[in-house]
């Protein structure tokens, strides 16, 4: 992990449960044995309030708003520090977090933003009403990440792309996510765990080629956040960090200013269809979200495309079927909007998850960008079945912190980074193991009905490393499985692959709608080492000290060979 990386675990509303959550962050936190009286002296002067900005020592710029909408006090002054006035949001804030806000990474709202779900193909679990000032907010500073909480369920909308301004000529995507209550009831997920990193925002190159970007659902705010608009708050002296003591007749003033706003966007678009001589500066064409033109769009005649220009590649999400782009997709408005583009299986039981409240935790033994190493439950291999060198399992998985269930399902912009740090990953757990005079073998169950994809590695004394292959051809041809030696191919998600301690690799084609015995791949490792009662991994649990035993000594034999060190 890079210098300038941030592990970042966000969780939805904690309702009083501040020492559990705490508790369930387990690595995210770095051990310390600080008093009581040295992190009070530490935090002096720096408790934030339900809004405003922060950046951490890594450069990551955080914004945050606090509190409810509700319209009878959203234009009045900032009230004194009470708790009921700090249940609501007020104007002030919200141009504060604008002005403040610019290249935030991170936005933490309560409320939601009015027309989230617009080009949107999800819809959450039960419908929650945005709000306009929290679209105000996003569309302006064009966050990476937006989290918010209201109605304490869990949903994850595709990511969208931000529009070109005159202060933003860079392209960018936004990452709209709602987290659950802590403990909620319905078991929503409540965590989200991610890596990131500070820098530019993702060129157009890269956001071109992220295969559910939708556009953008906020076309009416950034109009209306014009630079005029801009130039009315910055220059105001009544944000609630100044000047607390606004007059009813200022507050009065701006509402009238907001409303003209939107009649000067009325006006501005009527005269651009007189000519096209009069451009309006703030005008944004809806086809290219750029500015500075009207009929004459450069992306007219892309955006009027025929089949011939999509990707062959390219694969509707909508109704898996090739020729058309998602946004002309002819089953889009027929669908079930219940239904999510990736229907995986809840995450609430999935156990490879980091967000996951029941992961065991004390198995991990690294985190990286986009991928982290565990030590399996039952694992296969003991001491009795590694050389005297390994004085521990060594059976661990690779694991995407993407909740997918095979690689080509990862977003195109994250797939090519997994790909890449899984193998990476592979590559130095092998080279541990030949340090210490052992073997390895590899292998992989990708299916699109799958829950949470991982590799397992296994180690292999050097005595067997001749034999896995043609067992795993002598044991398939039992199960009518039949092996090919080759690498898996681009498009292909339902396959058993193997790599075999000379790194040759061995694929099966699974057929989905046929049973495939996911016990195979270990079956044959155990028939090879002699210990056929460790075949289901139900059969080798271990206590819980036995496993913490297993992750220090691994970890201390991988430090060396850990990129994330």
């Amino acid at each position: 992990m890079t210098q300038n990386t941030s592990k970042v675990l966000v969780f939805g509303s904690s309702d009083g449960n501040f020492k559990k959550i705490f508790e369930k962050t387990c690595d995210f936190l770095p051990e310390f044995n600080t008093n009581d009286s040295e992190v009070i002296d530490l935090v002096e002067g720096k408790i934030h309030r339900k809004s405003g900005t922060i950046t951490t020592s890594k450069g990551i710029k955080i914004s945050y708003l606090g509190g409810m909408y509700k319209e009878n006090t959203f234009f009045n002054e900032i009230p004194q520090q009470n708790m009921e006035t700090e249940q609501y949001i007020y104007e002030n804030e919200v141009n504060y977090i604008m002005k403040e806000g610019k290249n935030t990474d991170i936005l933490i709202t309560y409320e939601w933003p009015k027309d989230i779900y617009k080009f949107s193909s999800k819809k959450s679990s039960k419908f929650v009403p945005g709000i306009q000032p929290i679209a105000k907010i996003t569309s302006y500073i064009q966050p990476k990440y937006h989290f918010s909480s209201k109605g304490s369920i869990f949903y994850e909308r595709e990511p969208y792309e931000n529009i070109f301004t005159e202060d933003k000529q860079e392209a960018s995507i936004t990452r709209f996510i709602s987290l659950a209550s802590f403990n909620n009831p319905n078991k929503e997920r409540s965590s989200y765990a991610f890596n990131i990193t500070k820098s530019n925002p993702y060129n157009m190159l890269n956001t071109s080629n992220i295969s559910n970007v939708t556009e953008n659902p906020f076309m009416q705010e950034i109009s209306i956040n014009s630079k005029e608009t801009k130039h009315n708050f910055e220059e105001s002296k009544h944000n609630f960090f100044r000047d607390k003591n606004v007059s009813s007749n200022n507050k009065k003033q701006e509402h009238n200013i907001k409303i003209s706003v939107e009649s000067y966007k009325y006006i501005n678009e009527e005269k651009n269809k007189e000519t096209n001589s009069q451009i309006s500066k703030n005008h944004v064409y809806s086809i290219c979200n750029k500015m500075s033109h009207l009929d004459n769009c450069p992306k007219l005649k892309t955006k009027k495309s025929t089949k011939n220009d999509i990707p062959s590649s390219y694969t509707c999400k909508i109704c898996s079927q090739k020729g058309h782009w998602i946004q002309n997709c002819p089953q889009k408005e027929s669908r079930n909007f219940q239904e999510t583009i990736h229907n995986y299986p809840n995450l609430e039981f999935c156990f490879f998850c980091l967000s996951n409240p029941k992961i065991a935790r004390h198995l991990i033994i690294s985190i990286g960008l986009e991928v982290y190493l565990a030590l399996p439950k039952g694992p296969l291999t003991t001491t009795s079945t590694n050389p005297s060198t390994l004085p521990f399992s060594g059976h661990v998985l690779i694991i995407p912190i993407a909740h997918v269930p095979t690689i080509n399902t990862i977003e195109e912009i994250n797939r090519s980074k997994t790909k890449k740090e899984m193998e990476r990953y592979r590559i130095s757990i092998t080279e541990m193991f030949k340090s210490k005079g052992c073997n390895t073998i590899t292998f992989e169950i990708s299916r699109t009905s799958g829950i949470h994809l991982h590799w397992q590695i296994i180690p292999i004394k050097n005595d067997f490393a001749g034999e896995l292959e043609n067992a795993f051809i002598s044991y398939g041809n039992e199960k009518h499985y039949t092996f090919e030696k080759r690498n898996i191919r681009k498009e292909e998600e339902n396959y058993l692959r193997i790599w075999l301690p000379n790194e040759s690799i061995l694929v099966h084609k699974i057929n989905p709608q046929k049973y495939f015995d996911f016990q195979f791949p270990r079956y044959v490792i155990s028939q090879v080492l002699g210990v056929k009662e460790r075949k289901d991994w139900k059969n080798c649990i271990q206590t819980n000290e036995e496993e913490c035993q297993d992750v220090t000594q691994f970890k201390e034999y991988f430090k060396n060979f850990d990129f994330t060190i």
